[in-house]
């Protein structure tokens, strides 16, 4: 255990700072093994990462913000392990205060996509439940000072989903599409009470409405994205990626959608589309329906 803590936590550290001085794939490859290695040493030498928890933390923030999509994921997955690890030994209020500030931090950075899909990644990690209790979330939220500090942070993943507009950037929108059913989950009475930036509806219809939107609109269109300096290339569906959502959100609020009969509705029809024998089907349909 002395052996793997001395020698695997410090090579760790420097593949994720770039001590080695690589670029390039061979750089990407190395950041990369830095995140898987930080995450098995978070599940199996847990000590390691809890007495490094701030060096720790200081790389990782800045690793889910790569310009390297694959290393953004795997740095998400290490950074969720060692919250998980920090949770079960001290109070998160700290660690989650600094999380939603980095969080705002990349929103404010709206031209750097890099920056906002990091910064959804955490928020991704923050409102799953797994690091901390959605109660507990929602109490450290309100110590904010801010007077709806939900709604605030509902109405900034929407805009940057281009809910009311148009957006450019396909990693942003999928990494959105995927976080509502999260936020859902997280603020449930919230997404059921009107708001000024979804009015006339609630969160949930409006989020309902959008993903529908998106759907009919993704027909045929399957997107091809270079990601950051790795180069590579991606195909990303949005009319898949938006069925799953919404399956997912469906369950999430069903409660809430028993006597809305219109927008049960709508969400059949929709799913009815998935299914026809041309170019519009997509076998997401079917997990929406199955969600």
């Amino acid at each position: 255990t002395e052996y793997l803590q001395s020698f695997y936590y410090p090579v760790a550290m420097k593949l994720l700072k770039g001590e080695y001085n690589s670029s390039g794939e061979r750089g990407v490859v190395q950041k990369l093994s830095g995140c898987v290695i930080l995450k098995e040493l978070a599940m199996h030498l847990s000590a390691t990462i809890y007495s490094n928890r701030q060096e720790v933390f200081a790389s990782l923030w800045e690793v889910v913000c790569d310009k390297s999509a694959v290393v953004r994921d795997a740095g998400a997955e290490s950074l969720q392990e060692c919250l998980f690890v920090v949770s079960q030994r001290e109070s998160m209020h700290d660690w989650i205060t600094a999380a939603l500030s980095r969080v705002e931090k990349g929103f404010e950075n709206s031209k750097i996509s890099e920056k906002i899909i990091g910064s959804l990644l955490i928020l991704d990690i923050v409102i799953g439940g797994v690091v901390v209790p959605n109660q507990e979330l929602l109490s450290i939220m309100k110590s904010f000072g801010r007077k709806n500090p939900f709604s605030d942070l509902i109405d900034t993943v929407l805009e940057l989903g281009g809910a009311k507009d148009s957006v450019k950037d396909v990693l942003v929108l999928e990494k959105v599409i995927n976080i509502i059913p999260q936020l859902a989950a997280a603020f449930t009475q919230v997404f059921t009470k009107p708001s000024q930036y979804s009015n006339p509806d609630n969160y949930l219809i409006f989020s309902i409405k959008y993903l529908i939107q998106l759907i009919q609109e993704k027909q045929r269109t399957v997107d091809t994205v270079t990601t950051g300096t790795d180069g590579v290339t991606v195909k990303v569906s949005t009319r898949s990626i938006a069925y799953k959502s919404l399956g997912k959100l469906v369950t999430t609020m069903c409660v809430a959608l028993r006597n809305n009969g219109n927008v049960i509705s709508d969400i059949i029809e929709v799913i009815q589309e998935g299914f026809t024998r041309d170019d519009f089907f997509c076998s997401q349909a079917l997990h929406c329906l199955g969600s």
